[in-house]
C-alpha cells in the first residue's frame, strides 16, 4: 500500500460521520492489508489506492495508464483488485478480475455501473492493454462482464465512504468471498456495524497520530 497524508479536517469529517475523503479510505486498507497478510491471503487480493482512477482530477488517460500499471501487479488468476472508485464525490467498491475481463460493482446506491461511462471506458481501455501486453495469444473478449450484487443501501448522501469500508471488511474477512459476495442483501447496516468499523480506525490510527512530530 501507499503513503498517505492525514489532516485534521480528515479526522474530523471522521469523528462527526460527515463524508470522507480518500485519505481515509487509503488509511483503513492499511489497516485491512495488515490482517490480509496476517492470514496468509495477499496473493487473493490487490489493494488499489483510489486517487490513481479519481474521477475528478487527471485524464481520462492518466487513468487509463495507472490503472494498467496496477493490473500488470496481478499475480494470478486467482487474485483480484480492490478498488475504491470515486465518482461525482460518490464511492463504490470495484472487484477487477483481469484475466477474467469481469468486474464486480458493489455500490451503495446500486446504480448501474453501465451508467456510469467514464468508469466503464477506463476499465475496458486498461484491460485491453493488459491483453494485448501479458496475453497477446489470447482473444480478448468483445464485452467487459459486469456483475452487480444488490449491496447494502445507503440512507443518505453521506454514508457512501463508511458503506465502502464495511463492505470491504467484510469480503476481506469472509473465508470465501464470491459466497460473500452472492450473499450480500440491500439491507442496510445497523448504526453498530458502521461504529466497529470507525473504531477500528480510531484504534489503528491514534498512535500514529499520537507519534507524529512536525518537521
Amino acid at each position: 500500500m501507499s503513503h498517505c497524508y492525514i489532516f485534521k479536517d480528515d479526522i474530523l469529517q471522521f469523528a462527526r460521520k460527515e463524508k470522507i475523503g480518500q485519505a481515509v479510505l487509503v488509511s483503513y486498507m492499511r489497516f485491512i492489508y495488515r490482517y490480509v497478510v496476517q492470514q496468509g491471503r495477499q496473493n487473493k487480493f490487490l489493494f488499489v489506492n483510489p486517487n490513481i482512477v479519481a474521477t475528478q482530477g487527471s485524464s481520462f488517460d492518466d487513468h487509463v495508464q495507472n490503472l494498467f500499471r496496477r493490473c500488470n501487479d496481478v499475480k494470478s488468476k486467482e487474485q483480484v483488485m480492490l478498488v475504491p472508485w470515486n465518482h461525482g464525490e460518490h464511492w463504490m467498491l470495484l472487484i477487477l478480475a483481469p484475466y477474467a475481463y469481469n468486474v464486480y460493482c458493489c455500490d451503495p446506491v446500486n446504480s448501474e455501473l453501465n451508467n456510469r461511462e467514464e468508469i466503464v471506458s477506463v476499465i475496458v481501455s486498461a484491460f485491453n492493454l493488459f491483453f494485448s501486453m501479458n496475453l497477446p495469444d489470447v482473444e480478448i473478449p468483445d464485452t467487459l462482464r459486469i456483475k452487480q450484487p444488490q449491496c447494502p443501501h445507503q440512507p443518505d448522501n453521506v454514508a457512501c465512504g463508511y458503506y465502502l469500508m464495511r463492505m470491504l471488511k467484510d469480503l476481506i474477512e469472509h473465508a470465501s468471498p464470491g459466497h460473500f459476495l452472492r450473499t450480500l442483501t440491500s439491507t442496510s447496516y445497523t448504526e453498530a456495524q458502521i461504529d466497529e468499523l470507525r473504531q477500528e480506525w480510531a484504534t489503528y490510527m491514534l498512535p500514529i497520530i499520537q507519534s507524529y512530530q512536525p518537521r
